[in-house]
């Protein structure tokens, strides 16, 4: 086939593709539906004012059926449009607001997700700060995955009823921790996926870690980890796959040795030096590392693309600012300095 042909060939694939996935996509009256190849439509996004009835959602009810997904963006959402999304009988997914923009939602709006029993994929990024209850959770004994973000704040009784859902396998956190007791985490023995993001938060949260042994990503800011406290939480989760710490004081960090199946690595410290990455040639499986601190060695960093199955290394100041980056170093293509900041 002579270029040419080829080239045309792969323009009328980009047509067919441009229009299948236009097909998929029908906007009406504030909903955009997403429809699979048989015309069914398993997905909606609701771009509804929030200040009118539902009016989108209750003229195609009836094609909504079998939807599995929805994302609702619109700025506030009444009782009467989360009821109508609740209450669609295949739904699994549903996404309140989508970062950074978030929603606003009221206490007896949100409340309802308390009826859709068929829920796995729970996702909520709020703009207000008008929920001071999320005890209704415990009734959605089928969510999987469950992320709350924005502006949220959770006492101990909210955390309690999260722990009991028996199915979490992913739990997302980002806000205010108003609870003091962390005995709750414990209770989440199928928890692969932690990621808490909230500032203040007591070190008491890290004693029960050990307890959640299929854990396999584990992302704290906000919680400063002790030398102590970290070769407990290695010794109890050798399966960690992915792993974001940060350090107050000076860390060994060399306890990393002991997860032979960490892939990912982010450490934040202003204390470690390049001697301290001498560990990583000791991960087998790891693939990405990203050190935040006061290294200044850009040597370091170039060593640790002798290491045979790291592919990415990053390394920037406590403010962020790229100092050094090696991308794909297995392959020894960029095996030099990309940024060095000044």
């Amino acid at each position: 086939m002579s270029n040419q042909n080829l080239l045309s060939f792969f323009l009328i694939l980009s047509s067919v593709a441009s229009c299948e996935i236009q097909a998929q996509v029908l906007p009406v009256d504030g909903v955009s539906l997403e429809r699979n190849r048989e015309g069914v439509v398993t997905g909606l996004t609701y771009y509804g004012q929030g200040t009118e009835p539902a009016t989108g959602l209750t003229k195609h009810r009836e094609s909504l059926h079998h939807v599995k997904s929805a994302i609702l963006e619109q700025h506030r959402i009444t009782p009467q449009e989360l009821g109508l999304i609740v209450d669609l009988p295949s739904l699994e997914r549903l996404v309140l607001g989508t970062h950074p923009v978030g929603i606003t939602i009221s206490q007896p709006a949100i409340s309802q997700v308390a009826k859709c029993r068929s829920l796995k994929w729970l996702e909520a990024h709020l703009d207000n700060c008008e929920i001071d209850d999320w005890t209704f959770l415990s009734a959605v004994t089928s969510l999987e995955s469950l992320s709350l973000t924005g502006c949220v704040s959770l006492s101990n009784v909210d955390l309690v009823a999260i722990s009991s859902l028996p199915r979490l396998r992913h739990l997302v956190i980002s806000g205010k921790l108003e609870g003091k007791d962390f005995d709750w985490l414990g209770e989440l023995g199928q928890l692969e996926e932690l990621d808490i993001e909230c500032d203040g938060v007591s070190q008491a949260i890290l004693r029960d870690l050990g307890k959640l042994t299929h854990l396999r990503k584990l992302r704290m800011v906000g919680v400063k980890f002790t030398n102590q406290q970290l070769r407990r939480l290695v010794e109890s989760a050798m399966a960690l796959e992915s792993l974001e710490v940060h350090f107050d004081k000076s860390c060994e960090i060399d306890s990393f040795r002991m997860l032979p199946k960490l892939k990912s690595l982010v450490v934040v410290s202003r204390y470690i030096n390049e001697h301290d990455l001498a560990f990583v040639n000791q991960l087998p499986a790891l693939e990405s590392i990203c050190v935040r601190c006061s290294l200044r060695n850009y040597n370091a960093g170039r060593e640790l693309c002798g290491h045979p199955s790291l592919k990415t290394v990053l390394v920037t100041n406590l403010e962020g600012t790229k100092v050094l980056s090696f991308l794909d170093c297995q392959k020894k293509i960029t095996g030099r300095r990309l940024n060095r900041a000044n």
